[in-house]
């Protein structure tokens, strides 16, 4: 490990990977790293099998350790589609992602936010209303795929340059691989099987480089089906929740809903998904429900309107509010709460925003603020009755107010942000997806 290099972190009961520069190297197996998407420094002390960290000006406290840690190393090679690449910019910051493409413009995906970015021939970045639209590019680096700081595991190479960079347990016999590139659909079965998709797998594509994977057996483990770099990736791959896009699920993994529900049903639906007896997969599953027969005259009724008007309110019970943050940093945590929970249950990535000095608080004491709440929100939304909750609020939204799934998650974003905020200086209502600038601070 060296200067310049990153690291993607996960810590305890986070499921988040935070992407980090390494800064120093420090004597006694020790590093300083700048966490990207907050700018809050950490120093860790390195062990056999763990990180431990030491120093910190962000929310994980000296003591916690980690060994879910992905170390991404500079290399001497030319940047290609589908490689990663370390981006400098005019302010002096760093920041890791993957090339899309490398012509006519550099296309480059940041790992820590999934926001995209094109670099032109004169080295100016471009992204209508982000951050680093119009700013000058310094330095771009090409990176070696991601390895595990603590052991010698590294991304499956599956031929031709293509690496299997994740893959992930939905369900029984059901997989999320995600490839280093945006591979097309008729490569993947070839690229996990020899010969090709076996008859009863389904194949899916869910965003770039990642494909959902149904109908795989045990037997394709062990009859030479699957090809055998794959297997142990197969084998010990983590749970991972399905994917919550609204996408439908593949063949053989529907819900199966009774579209002849009465509304006595409907409200028996309603609860049990309240009380987390079934993963909401996506949204279509709810409004499905409530275009029954029965769910209409639901939607109607006094009793769903109740349970739909008491989702807000459980969501910030739940949340540990601590009350020690100023106006300014408290505004920030809430507002990113609130996103946080809802872009960890529609499956989105950490939107950008440009943070401004809110006397006494700095820009980057605002920046960690906000993304500390954007971090206590995604666990939160992790909780399947939470999860369950905000898809439940969404479907009610697009059937009574006939909206598109965006707007409907915009009205629950709001509902969200009139339980939390403590005070009128914050906006009034919310963006959606993407979070608003901050404004000057409105004096007394």
């Amino acid at each position: 490990m060296q200067i310049g290099d990153f690291v993607g972190v996960k810590f305890p009961k986070d499921n988040q990977a935070y992407f980090a520069e390494v800064k120093k190297v420090l004597s006694g197996d020790e590093l300083e790293c700048r966490f990207v998407h907050t700018g809050s420094v950490y120093t860790f002390k390195k062990y056999s099998d763990w990180l431990e960290v030491v120093k910190t000006t962000g929310a994980f406290k000296p003591g916690t350790r980690t060994n879910d840690v992905t170390l991404y190393e500079k290399t001497n090679e030319q940047v290609s589609s589908g490689s990663n690449v370390g981006v400098t910019f005019d302010d002096g910051k760093s920041y890791l992602g993957t090339a899309e493409k490398t012509s006519p413009t550099l296309d480059i995906k940041f790992l820590h936010s999934g926001n995209s970015y094109s670099v032109d021939k004169d080295n100016i970045a471009h992204r209508a209303g982000g951050v680093y639209d119009g700013r000058k590019v310094l330095e771009i680096k090409a990176y070696a795929p991601g390895k595990s700081l603590f052991s010698s595991d590294v991304a499956v190479d599956t031929g031709a340059g293509t690496l299997v960079v994740l893959v992930e347990r939905i369900g029984s016999g059901w997989f999320r691989f995600t490839w280093n590139r945006d591979v097309q659909e008729d490569e993947v079965g070839p690229l996990l099987f020899e010969g090709g998709t076996p008859t009863g797998v389904n194949i899916t594509k869910e965003s770039y480089g990642t494909f959902l994977v149904s109908g795989m057996t045990n037997e394709m483990f062990y009859d030479q089906r699957m090809r055998r770099e794959i297997v142990q990736k197969v084998m010990n791959a983590p749970d991972a929740k399905p994917p919550v896009t609204g996408k439908p699920m593949p063949e053989g993994h529907a819900p199966g809903v009774d579209v002849k529900m009465d509304e006595n049903a409907v409200l028996e639906w309603v609860h049990g998904r309240l009380e987390g007896t079934h993963y909401i997969a996506g949204v279509a599953e709810v409004v499905e429900i409530f275009h029954s027969p029965g769910g209409l005259a639901a939607v109607a009724g006094a009793s769903l309107a109740g349970v739909i008007g008491g989702i807000a309110s459980y969501i910030i019970m739940l949340w540990a509010v601590v009350l020690a943050f100023g106006t300014g940093r408290r505004l920030q945590e809430q507002e990113g709460f609130c996103y946080g929970v809802m872009w960890e249950t529609s499956g989105k990535p950490n939107g950008d925003k440009v943070f401004i000095p809110w006397a006494p608080d700095s820009a980057e004491d605002l920046r960690e603020a906000f993304y500390d709440g954007v971090r206590q929100g995604r666990e939160k939304a992790r909780d399947i009755k939470v999860h369950n909750r905000v898809m439940v609020a969404v479907g009610y939204y697009m059937t009574t107010k006939g909206s598109n799934e965006d707007w409907a998650q915009f009205y629950v974003l709001n509902d969200l942000w009139k339980k939390v905020r403590e005070t009128d200086k914050g906006a009034d209502t919310l963006k959606w997806p993407n979070p608003k600038d901050m404004q000057p601070l409105i004096p007394d």
